[in-house]
């Protein structure tokens, strides 16, 4: 016999083994690091932030008289633009290189940076006086040059680039971003677009009415994008991606309407984080206090331009498993739900200690794995890595 049951408490012993059965319980630890947010900053001097989530304190890691364009960031390292270079330091600020990569017509690119993310040890990026797409592979450093995206108006792909994988896809990884009004191909509006780095320069539209959208991010479930509205209502919308219809309109903070929205961040499934030009904001996805803001960090007289938050780092952090049991000679496929997983041939679940199994990475919140065989009947607690090394 197979029990199924959702687990609602982490770390509880939560089904009784059956006869010619095994248990299973979620074991989690808290990321012994601190995850950070990181933001650009324009006064005097353009600055780089680095601020826990969890803290109020925050620094400076990087400043320069230089404008400075765009910004990602990975597990360990914080990447943007600055004249026509490439320039990357660690989230501390040690290792600071800033003529990484050299976009004076490379093979890297040729000109300023008009955009960037990092997504599955992928760093895409597009240079502004070619209009060339670019992927850089962070492990090797291979950069592949994925086509020119040049609009009727000379314009690229204007404000953020968003990303998102499509498991079991002819085309699993999907870019997103937006499309200024005067240089968009098609009639009136502006375009929220998708293409794959798999396939030509082939983008379709998602969802039209943003000019101009600077902010753009993919839902953590990767089913939709938060971008923020036209100016007539400065809100924040969440679009359903397949169909293109508006799934919510979070009007802004109090004392904030009619303020621009510089960019927007996803934490995880309950939150995102959203800038404007006066400071960084909060905002609750969660169903318990579902479109609420609170203050993350607000700086008068200081300009906020791009807000990123580094993915977790080290162990991810398991919450939930379904089925809680299967048959001892294994085989089941096990759901697993947290935070922190990360894409990886390191992937892995751990189970009773002894046996590991690869895992699935759907989403930083999602994994799945295969149940091996169990030596015998019993409970066992199941384990995650990200490298197949540090256990949660």
């Amino acid at each position: 016999p197979v029990v199924l049951a959702r687990v609602m408490a982490v770390g509880a012993i939560l089904v009784v083994a059956l006869l010619g059965c095994f248990g299973l319980s979620a074991t989690s630890a808290e990321p012994s690091a601190e995850r950070y947010v990181f933001w650009l900053q324009y006064g005097s001097f353009s600055t780089i932030h680095r601020q826990g989530l969890s803290s109020s304190v925050p620094s400076v890691i990087y400043n320069s008289s230089n404008s400075l364009n765009h910004l990602a960031v990975d597990e360990d390292w914080v990447y943007w633009g600055e004249g026509w270079a490439m320039c990357r330091c660690r989230h501390d600020g040690s290792k600071l290189n800033t003529s990484w990569l050299q976009l004076n017509n490379t093979k890297y690119g040729y000109g300023l940076v008009y955009n960037m993310v990092v997504f599955q040890r992928t760093l895409y990026y597009q240079t502004q006086a070619n209009y060339d797409l670019y992927a850089l592979h962070l492990d090797t450093l291979t950069v592949e040059d994925l086509g020119n995206f040049r609009y009727a108006g000379n314009g690229g792909m204007n404000g953020d680039l968003a990303a998102r994988s499509v498991p079991n896809s002819t085309h699993p990884v999907q870019l997103f971003w937006g499309v200024d009004q005067g240089e968009s191909p098609t009639l009136g509006g502006c375009e929220v677009s998708w293409s794959s780095p798999q396939s030509p320069p082939d983008p379709r539209t998602v969802w039209c009415g943003v000019p101009f959208p600077r902010g753009l991010a993919v839902t953590s479930d990767g089913s939709g994008l938060l971008t923020p509205s036209a100016s007539s209502d400065y809100a924040l919308n969440w679009v359903d991606i397949e169909s293109g219809f508006l799934k919510y309109s979070f009007p802004p903070p109090q004392g904030l309407e009619g303020k621009t929205m510089t960019s927007v961040t996803v934490v995880d499934s309950d939150a995102a984080l959203v800038a404007f030009s006066s400071g960084i904001y909060h905002l609750a996805l969660d169903s318990s206090d579902f479109g609420n803001w609170s203050r993350f960090r607000v700086d008068a007289g200081q300009s906020v331009g791009k807000v990123r938050i580094a993915p977790w780092g080290g162990s991810p952090h398991l919450q939930d498993i379904n089925p809680t049991s299967g048959p001892q000679a294994g085989g089941t496929k096990l759901y697993l739900w947290g935070s922190g997983f990360l894409s990886g041939s390191g992937a892995a679940c751990l189970f009773g200690g002894v046996v590991s199994s690869a895992a699935t990475v759907l989403t930083p919140e999602h994994a799945t794995c295969v149940v091996p065989p169990s030596p015998v009947a019993g409970t066992s607690a199941v384990r995650v890595s990200n490298d197949g090394v540090h256990w949660s």
